[in-house]
């Protein structure tokens, strides 16, 4: 069953969404970067988050950001008022060439080099998301455990204006009624046993 938190932590708003699948954490830090952290239940070079149908609100959002980037249309789904919501990037000036290939994407973190830093990969499966995080090679000789993989996505970022999808979908997360929400997630869970009960 999805769970979505908000909180403020060291000066940033964080949203902590969790399902069955894993604990996926968005760090907004004021005049500052995005960033998306992974917490995992033990120390792993990869680790995938399973976002379906069920995740109701957070698939959505997924969707709506795999559609933008997939489609060349970054600022397509833009909470606020913007008249190129429309725009399509022109190919030979597309930073989705590097960002959405094979289907999928693929965002190194902007805090580093792009072979360096930390990776995550969204792929769509059938009727659901998959998403990959690769730990940063810095880390990958650590002889102590390291359990959270960080990607920074950059205000001046190498994939500019594709950051803007994820900054969107941050902010619809502020638009999140949790009270009513979380609500309506348990019901439907609770209807779903009863359905297979009595089956």
């Amino acid at each position: 069953m999805l769970d979505i938190e908000r909180s403020m932590s060291s000066g940033c708003e964080v949203f902590s969404i969790k399902n069955n699948s894993g604990v996926l954490k968005l760090f907004y830090f004021y005049d500052s970067d995005l960033r998306f952290l992974c917490s995992v239940p033990e120390e792993c070079d990869t680790y995938d988050i399973e976002i379906g149908p069920n995740d109701s609100y957070v698939y959505d959002l997924i969707d709506e950001t795999y559609d933008a980037i997939s489609n060349h249309q970054p600022f397509k789904y833009l909470i606020y008022d913007f008249d190129n919501k429309d725009l399509v990037v022109p190919e030979k000036t597309d930073n989705s060439k590097r960002l959405f290939k094979n289907g999928m994407i693929e965002w190194h973190s902007d805090d580093c080099a792009y072979n360096v830093g930390s990776v995550f990969y969204i792929k769509k499966d059938d009727n659901k998301y998959i998403i990959t995080f690769q730990k940063s090679r810095a880390y990958l000789n650590r002889i102590e455990p390291f359990n959270d993989f960080t990607v920074t996505i950059g205000n001046s970022s190498r994939y500019n204006p594709y950051n803007v999808t994820f900054m969107n979908m941050f902010n619809k997360l502020r638009e999140y009624d949790f009270l009513v929400n979380q609500v309506n997630i348990k019901n439907y869970a609770t209807e779903k046993k009863v359905n297979v009960r009595k089956k």
